[in-house]
Protein backbone atom coordinates (compact mmCIF):
# COMPACT_ATOMS: atom_id res chain seq x y z
CA UNK A 1 0.00 0.00 0.00
CA UNK A 2 1.52 3.29 -1.13
CA UNK A 3 1.72 6.37 1.05
CA UNK A 4 -0.59 9.35 0.42
CA UNK A 5 0.73 12.68 -0.89
CA UNK A 6 0.48 15.92 1.07
CA UNK A 7 -2.31 17.83 -0.74
CA UNK A 8 -1.68 21.30 -2.11
CA UNK A 9 -3.17 24.28 -0.30
CA UNK A 10 -5.12 27.11 -1.94
CA UNK A 11 -2.93 29.60 -3.89
CA UNK A 12 -0.11 27.07 -4.28
CA UNK A 13 1.29 26.37 -7.75
CA UNK A 14 0.85 22.70 -8.72
CA UNK A 15 3.67 22.78 -11.31
CA UNK A 16 6.90 24.80 -11.35
CA UNK A 17 9.27 25.20 -14.30
CA UNK A 18 12.88 24.69 -13.24
CA UNK A 19 15.76 25.60 -15.59
CA UNK A 20 17.20 22.55 -17.29
CA UNK A 21 20.92 23.29 -17.00
CA UNK A 22 21.46 25.18 -13.75
CA UNK A 23 19.08 23.03 -11.68
CA UNK A 24 21.70 20.29 -11.92
CA UNK A 25 24.36 22.63 -10.53
CA UNK A 26 24.22 22.38 -6.70
CA UNK A 27 23.06 25.51 -4.88
CA UNK A 28 20.59 24.65 -2.10
CA UNK A 29 21.70 22.74 1.00
CA UNK A 30 18.92 20.19 1.42
CA UNK A 31 20.23 18.86 4.71
CA UNK A 32 20.10 19.55 8.45
CA UNK A 33 23.72 18.58 9.11
CA UNK A 34 25.28 21.69 10.67
CA UNK A 35 28.83 20.82 9.64
CA UNK A 36 27.77 20.70 5.97
CA UNK A 37 25.83 23.98 6.03
CA UNK A 38 29.02 26.04 6.36
CA UNK A 39 31.00 24.33 3.59
CA UNK A 40 31.25 26.05 0.20
CA UNK A 41 30.29 24.22 -2.99
CA UNK A 42 33.09 23.58 -5.48
CA UNK A 43 31.86 21.92 -8.66
CA UNK A 44 34.16 21.09 -11.58
CA UNK A 45 33.27 19.17 -14.68
CA UNK A 46 32.51 19.20 -18.38
CA UNK A 47 29.29 19.50 -20.34
CA UNK A 48 28.22 17.05 -23.04
CA UNK A 49 30.18 19.02 -25.66
CA UNK A 50 33.40 18.84 -23.64
CA UNK A 51 33.34 22.47 -22.48
CA UNK A 52 34.60 22.98 -18.90
CA UNK A 53 32.21 23.92 -16.09
CA UNK A 54 33.33 25.80 -13.00
CA UNK A 55 30.70 26.52 -10.35
CA UNK A 56 31.31 27.73 -6.79
CA UNK A 57 28.78 28.77 -4.15
CA UNK A 58 29.92 30.42 -0.93
CA UNK A 59 27.25 30.86 1.78
CA UNK A 60 27.32 34.00 3.93
CA UNK A 61 27.11 34.51 7.68
CA UNK A 62 23.33 34.76 7.27
CA UNK A 63 23.33 31.01 6.65
CA UNK A 64 23.41 28.76 3.63
CA UNK A 65 20.32 28.61 1.38
CA UNK A 66 18.77 25.54 2.96
CA UNK A 67 15.57 23.52 2.98
CA UNK A 68 13.14 26.41 3.49
CA UNK A 69 15.03 28.64 1.04
CA UNK A 70 14.65 25.91 -1.58
CA UNK A 71 10.91 25.84 -0.88
CA UNK A 72 10.72 29.63 -1.31
CA UNK A 73 12.58 29.37 -4.62
CA UNK A 74 10.47 26.56 -6.10
CA UNK A 75 7.04 27.54 -4.77
CA UNK A 76 7.28 31.34 -4.85
CA UNK A 77 10.16 32.93 -6.73
CA UNK A 78 10.45 30.74 -9.84
CA UNK A 79 6.66 30.81 -10.58
CA UNK A 80 6.80 34.60 -10.18
CA UNK A 81 9.58 34.77 -12.78
CA UNK A 82 7.53 32.74 -15.25
CA UNK A 83 4.42 34.85 -14.65
CA UNK A 84 6.36 38.08 -15.14
CA UNK A 85 7.84 36.75 -18.38
CA UNK A 86 4.39 35.81 -19.67
CA UNK A 87 2.92 39.21 -18.78
CA UNK A 88 5.86 40.99 -20.41
CA UNK A 89 5.46 39.37 -23.83
CA UNK A 90 8.07 36.67 -23.31
CA UNK A 91 10.77 39.00 -21.97
CA UNK A 92 11.90 38.63 -18.36
CA UNK A 93 12.09 42.01 -16.58
CA UNK A 94 14.89 42.53 -14.01
CA UNK A 95 12.53 43.61 -11.19
CA UNK A 96 9.91 40.99 -10.27
CA UNK A 97 6.94 41.45 -7.91
CA UNK A 98 6.34 38.38 -5.75
CA UNK A 99 3.00 39.64 -4.40
CA UNK A 100 2.04 40.95 -1.00
CA UNK A 101 3.64 39.47 2.10
CA UNK A 102 0.33 37.82 2.96
CA UNK A 103 -0.01 36.37 -0.55
CA UNK A 104 3.58 35.06 -0.48
CA UNK A 105 2.92 33.22 2.77
CA UNK A 106 -0.26 31.69 1.36
CA UNK A 107 1.55 30.51 -1.79
CA UNK A 108 4.14 28.86 0.45
CA UNK A 109 1.41 27.28 2.57
CA UNK A 110 2.76 28.94 5.72
CA UNK A 111 0.77 30.58 8.49
CA UNK A 112 0.06 34.32 8.28
CA UNK A 113 1.92 36.30 10.92
CA UNK A 114 4.92 38.36 11.88
CA UNK A 115 7.22 35.45 12.69
CA UNK A 116 6.42 33.75 9.38
CA UNK A 117 7.08 36.96 7.40
CA UNK A 118 10.45 37.37 9.11
CA UNK A 119 11.28 33.76 8.28
CA UNK A 120 10.31 34.38 4.65
CA UNK A 121 12.70 37.32 4.42
CA UNK A 122 15.42 35.30 6.11
CA UNK A 123 15.11 32.62 3.42
CA UNK A 124 15.20 35.24 0.67
CA UNK A 125 18.30 36.83 2.25
CA UNK A 126 20.05 33.44 2.34
CA UNK A 127 19.55 33.13 -1.43
CA UNK A 128 20.60 36.77 -1.93
CA UNK A 129 23.77 36.53 0.16
CA UNK A 130 25.15 33.31 -1.35
CA UNK A 131 27.98 34.29 -3.69
CA UNK A 132 28.14 32.38 -6.98
CA UNK A 133 31.29 32.13 -9.09
CA UNK A 134 30.52 30.68 -12.52
CA UNK A 135 32.31 29.91 -15.76
CA UNK A 136 30.45 27.69 -18.24
CA UNK A 137 28.73 27.63 -21.63
CA UNK A 138 24.96 27.69 -21.28
CA UNK A 139 22.88 25.71 -23.85
CA UNK A 140 20.05 28.00 -24.89
CA UNK A 141 16.64 27.57 -26.50
CA UNK A 142 18.04 29.07 -29.73
CA UNK A 143 19.47 26.72 -32.36
CA UNK A 144 21.90 26.99 -35.26
CA UNK A 145 21.33 25.92 -38.88
CA UNK A 146 21.87 22.26 -37.94
CA UNK A 147 19.34 22.43 -35.10
CA UNK A 148 21.96 22.30 -32.35
CA UNK A 149 21.47 24.56 -29.28
CA UNK A 150 23.47 27.76 -29.38
CA UNK A 151 25.80 28.31 -26.43
CA UNK A 152 26.06 31.47 -24.33
CA UNK A 153 29.14 32.14 -22.17
CA UNK A 154 28.32 32.68 -18.49
CA UNK A 155 31.28 33.94 -16.49
CA UNK A 156 31.57 36.06 -13.36
CA UNK A 157 30.91 36.34 -9.64
CA UNK A 158 27.42 37.37 -8.62
CA UNK A 159 24.53 37.01 -6.21
CA UNK A 160 21.54 35.57 -7.99
CA UNK A 161 19.19 38.35 -6.89
CA UNK A 162 18.55 40.99 -4.27
CA UNK A 163 15.55 41.89 -2.14
CA UNK A 164 14.69 45.12 -3.93
CA UNK A 165 11.77 46.63 -2.02
CA UNK A 166 8.90 45.94 0.36
CA UNK A 167 5.97 48.13 -0.50
CA UNK A 168 7.30 51.56 -1.47
CA UNK A 169 10.46 51.27 0.68
CA UNK A 170 13.71 50.11 -0.93
CA UNK A 171 15.84 47.63 0.99
CA UNK A 172 19.44 48.73 1.50
CA UNK A 173 22.53 46.53 1.57
CA UNK A 174 22.96 47.23 5.30
CA UNK A 175 19.40 46.10 6.01
CA UNK A 176 19.97 42.92 4.01
CA UNK A 177 23.11 42.07 5.97
CA UNK A 178 21.69 42.92 9.39
CA UNK A 179 18.31 41.31 8.78
CA UNK A 180 16.54 44.30 10.34
CA UNK A 181 14.56 46.85 8.35
CA UNK A 182 14.59 50.55 9.22
CA UNK A 183 11.01 50.93 8.04
CA UNK A 184 7.70 49.42 9.02
CA UNK A 185 5.75 47.19 6.65
CA UNK A 186 2.49 45.32 6.85
CA UNK A 187 1.25 42.07 5.35
CA UNK A 188 -0.32 43.84 2.37
CA UNK A 189 2.93 45.40 1.12
CA UNK A 190 4.23 43.94 -2.14
CA UNK A 191 7.64 42.29 -2.11
CA UNK A 192 9.96 42.97 -5.07
CA UNK A 193 13.17 41.21 -6.03
CA UNK A 194 15.78 42.29 -8.57
CA UNK A 195 17.71 39.71 -10.59
CA UNK A 196 21.42 40.12 -11.14
CA UNK A 197 22.21 40.66 -14.86
CA UNK A 198 24.03 37.32 -15.04
CA UNK A 199 21.13 35.50 -13.36
CA UNK A 200 18.77 37.32 -15.73
CA UNK A 201 20.70 35.91 -18.69
CA UNK A 202 20.68 32.42 -17.17
CA UNK A 203 16.92 32.49 -16.58
CA UNK A 204 16.04 34.02 -19.96
CA UNK A 205 17.75 31.55 -22.25
CA UNK A 206 17.35 28.11 -20.68
CA UNK A 207 14.87 25.39 -21.60
CA UNK A 208 12.61 24.51 -18.67
CA UNK A 209 11.55 21.29 -16.93
CA UNK A 210 8.19 21.08 -15.15
CA UNK A 211 8.16 19.48 -11.70
CA UNK A 212 5.20 18.13 -9.75
CA UNK A 213 5.08 20.24 -6.59
CA UNK A 214 2.52 18.04 -4.88
CA UNK A 215 4.94 15.13 -5.12
CA UNK A 216 8.16 17.13 -4.65
CA UNK A 217 7.11 18.55 -1.27
CA UNK A 218 5.62 15.29 -0.02
CA UNK A 219 9.07 13.67 0.25
CA UNK A 220 11.91 14.52 2.62
CA UNK A 221 14.43 17.25 1.67
CA UNK A 222 17.21 14.92 0.49
CA UNK A 223 14.71 13.00 -1.65
CA UNK A 224 13.68 16.30 -3.26
CA UNK A 225 17.17 16.68 -4.70
CA UNK A 226 16.95 13.14 -6.05
CA UNK A 227 13.66 14.04 -7.72
CA UNK A 228 15.14 17.17 -9.36
CA UNK A 229 18.01 15.15 -10.83
CA UNK A 230 16.38 11.83 -11.71
CA UNK A 231 12.78 12.78 -12.56
CA UNK A 232 13.66 13.60 -16.21
CA UNK A 233 14.98 10.07 -16.71
CA UNK A 234 12.02 8.50 -14.91
CA UNK A 235 9.67 10.59 -17.04
CA UNK A 236 11.36 9.37 -20.22
CA UNK A 237 10.90 5.75 -19.18
CA UNK A 238 7.21 6.15 -18.33
CA UNK A 239 6.58 7.72 -21.75
CA UNK A 240 8.58 5.19 -23.76
CA UNK A 241 6.61 1.95 -23.83
CA UNK A 242 9.12 0.35 -26.22
CA UNK A 243 12.09 1.07 -23.98
CA UNK A 244 13.81 -1.22 -21.47
CA UNK A 245 11.56 -0.09 -18.60
CA UNK A 246 14.30 1.45 -16.47
CA UNK A 247 16.74 4.35 -16.39
CA UNK A 248 20.36 4.32 -15.35
CA UNK A 249 22.63 6.83 -13.64
CA UNK A 250 26.20 6.64 -12.43
CA UNK A 251 26.65 6.94 -8.69
CA UNK A 252 29.63 9.29 -9.17
CA UNK A 253 27.55 11.61 -11.39
CA UNK A 254 24.78 11.79 -8.81
CA UNK A 255 27.06 12.43 -5.83
CA UNK A 256 28.73 15.36 -7.59
CA UNK A 257 25.36 17.09 -7.97
CA UNK A 258 23.93 16.16 -4.56
CA UNK A 259 26.86 17.82 -2.82
CA UNK A 260 25.73 17.24 0.77
CA UNK A 261 26.19 13.47 0.38
CA UNK A 262 29.48 11.72 1.00
CA UNK A 263 30.83 9.45 -1.71
CA UNK A 264 31.47 5.83 -0.73
CA UNK A 265 33.41 3.14 -2.58
CA UNK A 266 32.14 0.00 -0.88
CA UNK A 267 29.06 -1.61 -2.37
CA UNK A 268 27.44 -2.12 1.03
CA UNK A 269 27.72 1.55 1.96
CA UNK A 270 26.61 2.78 -1.48
CA UNK A 271 23.50 0.60 -1.42
CA UNK A 272 22.68 1.62 2.16
CA UNK A 273 23.14 5.32 1.39
CA UNK A 274 21.10 5.41 -1.84
CA UNK A 275 18.35 3.11 -0.53
CA UNK A 276 17.90 5.40 2.46
CA UNK A 277 17.77 8.36 0.06
CA UNK A 278 14.89 6.89 -2.01
CA UNK A 279 12.95 5.53 0.97
CA UNK A 280 10.14 8.04 0.41
CA UNK A 281 10.12 7.44 -3.34
CA UNK A 282 9.53 3.77 -2.71
CA UNK A 283 6.84 4.52 -0.14
CA UNK A 284 4.98 6.67 -2.69
CA UNK A 285 5.41 4.07 -5.44
CA UNK A 286 7.55 6.38 -7.56
CA UNK A 287 10.32 3.74 -7.69
CA UNK A 288 9.32 0.09 -7.76
CA UNK A 289 12.76 -1.52 -7.93
CA UNK A 290 16.44 -0.53 -7.93
CA UNK A 291 19.57 -2.41 -8.98
CA UNK A 292 23.25 -1.65 -8.36
CA UNK A 293 25.85 -2.79 -10.91
CA UNK A 294 29.55 -2.43 -10.19
CA UNK A 295 31.64 -0.79 -12.90
CA UNK A 296 35.39 -1.14 -12.95
CA UNK A 297 37.25 0.74 -15.68
CA UNK A 298 41.03 0.65 -16.08
CA UNK A 299 42.71 3.52 -14.27
CA UNK A 300 39.49 4.78 -12.66
CA UNK A 301 37.94 4.46 -9.22
CA UNK A 302 35.20 1.93 -8.58
CA UNK A 303 31.83 3.24 -9.67
CA UNK A 304 28.28 1.91 -9.70
CA UNK A 305 25.52 2.01 -12.28
CA UNK A 306 22.21 2.51 -10.48
CA UNK A 307 19.20 1.23 -12.38
CA UNK A 308 15.78 2.60 -11.37
CA UNK A 309 12.47 1.02 -12.35
CA UNK A 310 9.58 3.52 -12.13
CA UNK A 311 6.39 2.51 -10.35
CA UNK A 312 2.76 3.57 -10.51
CA UNK A 313 3.53 6.73 -8.53
CA UNK A 314 5.76 7.97 -11.36
CA UNK A 315 2.97 7.49 -13.91
CA UNK A 316 0.51 9.34 -11.67
CA UNK A 317 2.98 12.22 -11.23
CA UNK A 318 3.39 12.50 -15.00
CA UNK A 319 -0.39 12.58 -15.44
CA UNK A 320 -0.69 15.37 -12.86
CA UNK A 321 1.87 17.46 -14.72
CA UNK A 322 0.13 16.92 -18.05
CA UNK A 323 -3.29 17.67 -16.62
CA UNK A 324 -2.18 20.85 -14.86
CA UNK A 325 0.00 22.13 -17.67
CA UNK A 326 -2.67 21.78 -20.36
CA UNK A 327 -2.86 19.85 -23.60
CA UNK A 328 -0.15 21.80 -25.41
CA UNK A 329 2.64 20.77 -23.07
CA UNK A 330 5.57 19.21 -24.96
CA UNK A 331 7.29 16.08 -23.77
CA UNK A 332 10.68 17.49 -24.81
CA UNK A 333 10.72 19.67 -21.72
CA UNK A 334 11.68 16.61 -19.70
CA UNK A 335 14.53 14.96 -21.63
CA UNK A 336 15.79 11.47 -20.94
CA UNK A 337 19.57 11.43 -20.48
CA UNK A 338 21.46 8.29 -21.41
CA UNK A 339 23.80 6.75 -18.88
CA UNK A 340 26.98 7.88 -20.62
CA UNK A 341 25.65 11.40 -21.01
CA UNK A 342 24.72 11.38 -17.33
CA UNK A 343 28.35 10.62 -16.46
CA UNK A 344 29.30 14.02 -17.84
CA UNK A 345 28.61 17.13 -15.74
CA UNK A 346 25.51 17.81 -17.68
CA UNK A 347 24.54 14.29 -18.96
CA UNK A 348 21.20 15.58 -20.29
CA UNK A 349 20.22 14.97 -23.86
CA UNK A 350 16.84 13.96 -25.17
CA UNK A 351 16.52 10.35 -26.24
CA UNK A 352 14.98 10.43 -29.73
CA UNK A 353 12.00 8.19 -30.50
CA UNK A 354 12.75 4.91 -32.19
CA UNK A 355 13.15 5.42 -35.92
CA UNK A 356 11.16 3.44 -38.40
CA UNK A 357 13.12 0.75 -40.28
CA UNK A 358 12.81 2.62 -43.56
CA UNK A 359 14.49 5.70 -42.09
CA UNK A 360 17.83 3.93 -41.68
CA UNK A 361 20.34 3.58 -44.48
CA UNK A 362 21.70 0.11 -45.33
CA UNK A 363 24.92 1.08 -43.55
CA UNK A 364 22.98 2.03 -40.41
CA UNK A 365 20.91 -1.16 -40.58
CA UNK A 366 24.15 -3.15 -40.69
CA UNK A 367 25.50 -1.40 -37.60
CA UNK A 368 22.11 -1.80 -35.89
CA UNK A 369 22.13 -5.58 -36.31
CA UNK A 370 25.70 -5.85 -35.05
CA UNK A 371 24.98 -3.76 -31.96
CA UNK A 372 21.83 -5.66 -31.02
CA UNK A 373 23.73 -8.92 -31.49
CA UNK A 374 26.16 -7.65 -28.83
CA UNK A 375 23.40 -7.03 -26.26
CA UNK A 376 22.51 -3.37 -26.95
CA UNK A 377 18.78 -2.71 -26.86
CA UNK A 378 17.21 -1.80 -30.21
CA UNK A 379 16.21 1.65 -28.96
CA UNK A 380 19.76 2.48 -27.87
CA UNK A 381 21.23 0.92 -31.03
CA UNK A 382 18.99 3.12 -33.20
CA UNK A 383 20.07 6.17 -31.27
CA UNK A 384 23.74 5.28 -31.74
CA UNK A 385 23.53 4.62 -35.49
CA UNK A 386 21.52 7.82 -35.95
CA UNK A 387 23.44 10.27 -33.76
CA UNK A 388 26.86 8.60 -33.41
CA UNK A 389 27.32 7.28 -36.95
CA UNK A 390 31.00 8.26 -37.22
CA UNK A 391 31.75 6.52 -33.92
CA UNK A 392 29.91 3.43 -35.21
CA UNK A 393 32.00 3.45 -38.38
CA UNK A 394 35.16 3.56 -36.30
CA UNK A 395 34.31 1.18 -33.46
CA UNK A 396 31.65 -1.34 -34.58
CA UNK A 397 34.23 -3.33 -36.59
CA UNK A 398 36.22 -3.71 -33.35
CA UNK A 399 33.40 -5.18 -31.23
CA UNK A 400 34.67 -8.76 -31.62
CA UNK A 401 37.98 -7.69 -30.11
CA UNK A 402 36.59 -6.32 -26.85
CA UNK A 403 37.92 -8.22 -23.80
CA UNK A 404 35.56 -10.99 -22.71
CA UNK A 405 35.74 -9.85 -19.09
CA UNK A 406 33.94 -6.64 -20.07
CA UNK A 407 30.89 -8.50 -21.23
CA UNK A 408 30.12 -10.64 -18.21
CA UNK A 409 27.95 -8.00 -16.53
CA UNK A 410 25.86 -5.44 -18.37
CA UNK A 411 27.32 -6.52 -21.70
CA UNK A 412 25.14 -4.22 -23.76
CA UNK A 413 25.94 -1.24 -21.53
CA UNK A 414 29.68 -1.78 -22.00
CA UNK A 415 29.29 -2.01 -25.76
CA UNK A 416 27.25 1.20 -25.76
CA UNK A 417 29.86 2.95 -23.59
CA UNK A 418 32.62 1.76 -25.95
CA UNK A 419 30.84 3.41 -28.89
CA UNK A 420 29.94 6.65 -27.10
CA UNK A 421 32.99 7.43 -25.02
CA UNK A 422 36.04 8.99 -26.65
CA UNK A 423 38.37 7.76 -23.88
CA UNK A 424 37.61 4.10 -24.67
CA UNK A 425 40.34 3.34 -27.18
CA UNK A 426 40.28 0.70 -29.89
CA UNK A 427 41.59 -2.68 -28.61
CA UNK A 428 45.27 -3.37 -29.48
CA UNK A 429 44.34 -6.76 -30.97
CA UNK A 430 41.97 -5.03 -33.38
CA UNK A 431 44.56 -2.44 -34.38
CA UNK A 432 47.09 -5.19 -35.01
CA UNK A 433 44.65 -7.22 -37.08
CA UNK A 434 43.63 -4.11 -39.00
CA UNK A 435 47.27 -3.27 -39.78
CA UNK A 436 47.87 -6.80 -41.04
CA UNK A 437 44.76 -6.66 -43.21
CA UNK A 438 45.84 -3.33 -44.71
CA UNK A 439 49.31 -4.69 -45.45
CA UNK A 440 47.79 -7.76 -47.09
CA UNK A 441 45.54 -5.55 -49.22
CA UNK A 442 48.50 -3.44 -50.35
CA UNK A 443 50.55 -6.55 -51.04
CA UNK A 444 47.81 -7.98 -53.27
CA UNK A 445 47.48 -4.64 -55.04
CA UNK A 446 51.23 -4.52 -55.73
CA UNK A 447 51.23 -8.07 -57.00
CA UNK A 448 48.26 -7.54 -59.28
CA UNK A 449 49.65 -4.32 -60.74
CA UNK A 450 53.09 -5.84 -61.37
CA UNK A 451 51.52 -8.92 -62.91
CA UNK A 452 49.67 -6.66 -65.33
CA UNK A 453 52.94 -5.16 -66.55
CA UNK A 454 53.94 -6.67 -69.89
CA UNK A 455 57.64 -5.72 -69.51
CA UNK A 456 58.53 -7.56 -66.26
CA UNK A 457 58.02 -10.88 -64.60
CA UNK A 458 55.94 -11.62 -61.50
CA UNK A 459 58.73 -10.41 -59.17
CA UNK A 460 59.00 -7.01 -60.90
CA UNK A 461 62.24 -7.67 -62.85
CA UNK A 462 62.84 -7.77 -66.57
CA UNK A 463 65.68 -9.12 -68.71
CA UNK A 464 67.77 -6.36 -70.25
CA UNK A 465 70.59 -6.94 -72.84
CA UNK A 466 73.00 -4.48 -74.36
CA UNK A 467 74.33 -6.89 -76.98
CA UNK A 468 77.19 -8.13 -74.82
CA UNK A 469 75.68 -8.94 -71.42
CA UNK A 470 72.25 -9.94 -70.20
CA UNK A 471 70.99 -8.92 -66.74
CA UNK A 472 67.77 -8.77 -64.69
CA UNK A 473 66.91 -5.19 -63.75
CA UNK A 474 64.11 -3.71 -61.68
CA UNK A 475 61.30 -2.61 -63.91
CA UNK A 476 60.65 1.14 -63.61
CA UNK A 477 56.95 0.44 -63.86
CA UNK A 478 57.05 -1.94 -60.86
CA UNK A 479 59.08 0.60 -58.86
CA UNK A 480 56.32 3.16 -59.36
CA UNK A 481 53.77 0.60 -58.20
CA UNK A 482 55.71 -0.21 -55.04
CA UNK A 483 56.05 3.50 -54.28
CA UNK A 484 52.28 3.80 -54.63
CA UNK A 485 51.70 0.82 -52.30
CA UNK A 486 54.49 1.08 -49.68
CA UNK A 487 54.99 -1.69 -47.16
CA UNK A 488 53.60 -0.95 -43.68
Amino acid sequence: MTQSLVPLKPKQHPVTNLPKFTTELPFFYLTKQKEVLTQPIDFRGQDSAGNPIRWNVTPSTLGAPGIDAHEVWVKLIKPALDEAREQNGGELPPIIPLGSVRECLRILGWSIGGWESEHLFKCVRQIVAALCDADFWLPTTETDEEGKPLLRRIKGSFSRMTLYAIGSAHVTQEELQSGKFSFDFDLEDTVYIQLHPIELEIQKHQPQRPVDNEYLFSVNPAARRWYELIAPSIFGVTNNTKGPGFCEVHYSWYIERHHTLKRWYERKRVVLQMNRLIKDHRAFGYVSRVEYIEEREPGQELDFIIRYYPGSGASESTKRIRRRRGKNWKQLELPLPTIEESRRPLQVATAPPAALPGELTPEQESYLSKLTAKGVTETEARRLVTHRLEACRLKVPALDHLPETQGKRNRGGNVRAFIERDDWQLPPTYLEAKAKAEEATKSHARRDQIAACSLCDASGFRIVTDGKTTAAKKCSHSAEIEARYPSV
